[in-house]
């Protein structure tokens, strides 16, 4: 969003990570998309068809997590790669992105496998298998 966190994370008050809505330079061929998932993905998504082959969730909370997987499972196929970036070996790190995603696994029946982690950085890379 560059404005924040929308909500508690981690015992991080709301707010917390702002970059106070100042967008960092970036590459001429890098369109930033301003915003929650939830009004950024509707847009993206019409303007990009096709399976999603490689996600890189950093997300942090639940919510934001859940809401790119009510906006993205349908594009998930076997092969699919997802990275989570804080997934597990924080505080309360079993109701944030792995909750989310363990959700989305059993409600759209997908099987996957761990492929790498980094127990110091949190994170977790899974592939969809079926």
């Amino acid at each position: 969003t560059f404005s924040g966190l929308p909500e508690v994370w981690a015992g991080e008050p709301a707010g917390s990570y702002s970059a106070q809505d100042v967008l960092p330079d970036v590459p001429k061929n890098v369109h930033l998309h301003v915003g929650l998932f939830e009004n950024t993905l509707p847009g993206f998504l019409d303007a990009h068809d096709g399976p999603i082959r490689f996600m890189n969730i950093d997300c942090d909370s639940y919510n934001s997590t859940k809401s790119v997987f009510d906006a993205l499972s349908h594009r998930v196929v076997p092969g699919t790669v997802i990275v989570f970036d804080e997934y597990f070996m924080y505080g309360d790190w079993q109701e944030g992105e792995f909750k989310s995603f363990r959700e989305a696994a059993t409600a759209n029946g997908w099987r996957y496998e761990y492929i790498a982690f980094n127990l110091y950085s949190k994170q977790v890379a899974v592939r969809i298998i079926d």
